[in-house]
């Protein structure tokens, strides 16, 4: 991750200070976007943002302070944000984020790909429901991204040959699949069964007695909106 803007190296940094070992870093978090934003179903902020640090629903989010928690979320729903921006462009602009192995020059997708997985864990039924599309394209898409989680975990049944294929192809193919993936999500929202539409995370529209979006557990009125 070399050439990250200035916004990104904050980020970044801010994730490896959150004293849990279960914290996404950067290349998982920019995945995780990835997947919620193409995901057949929307996942609100008030859900996803506690899996970013690893928190279940019954323990405390990693932060001393709420002022902590206000920069953190601010931080990781502009990032959320940027991955919205990209994919709405053309065709091809959408990057993802990788980490880089820079004693073997070698691409880390699987960090990315991991963060994907989480996305695709919190609704499962709804992409099984994308998986059974008549699209050939969509498919054949969301069949690669399986394929790929499978060889990152170790679990996948392919030949050898066609696990390093995959494995070298890899940091080429995930964007084009992303792209694929959301032009289908875009179309859902326009068919009779429309999901909600996707869109930049406002956190001002929490409302005053809805759980703070920091996952603290309180309400917004008596953690970050005490403002």
């Amino acid at each position: 991750m070399a050439n990250l803007s200035f916004r990104l190296r904050k980020l970044d940094q801010a994730l490896l200070d959150l004293p849990s070992d279960d914290v996404m870093g950067l290349s998982e978090f920019d995945g995780f976007c990835a997947g919620l934003l193409v995901c057949p179903e929307l996942i609100t902020p008030t859900e996803w943002l506690r899996r970013v640090w690893g928190e279940d629903e019954d323990s405390e989010p990693p932060f001393d302070h709420i002022a902590d928690a206000r920069k953190m979320v601010a931080m990781l729903t502009n990032h959320y944000n940027d991955v919205v921006t990209m994919l709405g462009r053309h065709q091809g602009d959408y990057a993802a984020i990788y980490d880089v192995d820079t004693r073997h020059d070698e691409t880390l997708w699987e960090i990315w790909i991991e963060g994907f997985a989480a996305a695709i864990e919190l609704r499962p039924e709804s992409w099984v429901a994308m998986a059974r599309n008549v699209d050939e394209d969509i498919v054949a898409a969301f069949s690669c991204m399986v394929a790929l989680i499978d060889i990152a975990r170790g679990e996948s049944d392919l030949p050898a040959k066609s696990i390093e294929e995959l494995t070298q192809s890899a940091p080429g193919l995930i964007p084009g699949l992303v792209e694929t993936l959301y032009e289908a999500r875009l179309a859902l929202e326009q068919g009779p069964l429309a999901a909600p539409a996707l869109g930049p995370v406002t956190r001002a529209k929490t409302g005053r007695n809805e759980p703070c979006p920091c996952g603290s557990g309180r309400k917004y009125k008596k953690c970050c909106g005490l403002d």
